[in-house]
Order: structure tokens, then C-alpha cells, then sequence
């Protein structure tokens, strides 16, 4: 059984060869969506942070989240194929407290 570490370790190790793998249009592609992906994180944060509501974010990322909201993913090593996951996203409610305009 690996431990934490052990597991952590490999995890590392396979990432690393997967990107010395990446022809330099892929790294290229694959670093343009990590910039973008965090770029819209730093978005939803701000926008969660105004509405005091920042815990809120590992429902909105799933990568946060201790347990993850769609079905069929996991932190574990990648299945061979699956379809994209879909998600719903819920419109919150009007604020009773906010005056309208």
C-alpha cells in the first residue's frame, strides 16, 4: 500500500514526464488554458469575496473541493476515456436585503 507521500511522489514524477512529453505547441496550448483558468478563478474569488461568500469556491472549482461534485472524477490516476462531465449551474437568488433599481 503506498503511503501519502509514495502516492504524491509518483504523482509528481508522471506529470513530469507527461510534460517533457508535450511538443511545444501542445505546452504552449496547455500553458495559455492554465493562465486562463486561473484568471478566471482570481474572477470568481472577487466576485465571491464582495458577497462574503468565498467558501463557495471549491462548489464553483471542483479542483478545490476536499470531495468532488461531478460524478466520475477523482484526484486518482486518469481513466483511459470518459465523456466530459456536465455540470449545472445554478442562478442564486436575488438579494431580499438589496434595494432594486
Amino acid at each position: 500500500m503506498l503511503t501519502s507521500l509514495q502516492l504524491l511522489s509518483s504523482r509528481v514524477k508522471k506529470a513530469r514526464s507527461l510534460r517533457q512529453e508535450m511538443t511545444p505547441e501542445v505546452g504552449a496550448a496547455y500553458d495559455n488554458w492554465q493562465t486562463t483558468y486561473r484568471a478566471a478563478k482570481h474572477q470568481v474569488e472577487a466576485v465571491l469575496l464582495l458577497c462574503g461568500k468565498t467558501s463557495m469556491m471549491s462548489l464553483v472549482f471542483d479542483d478545490l473541493a476536499e470531495v468532488h461534485q461531478v460524478a466520475g472524477v477523482s484526484d486518482g490516476e486518469a481513466p483511459a476515456e470518459t465523456a466530459a462531465p456536465t455540470v449545472e449551474v445554478a442562478t442564486p437568488a436575488p438579494d431580499p436585503t438589496e434595494p432594486t433599481v
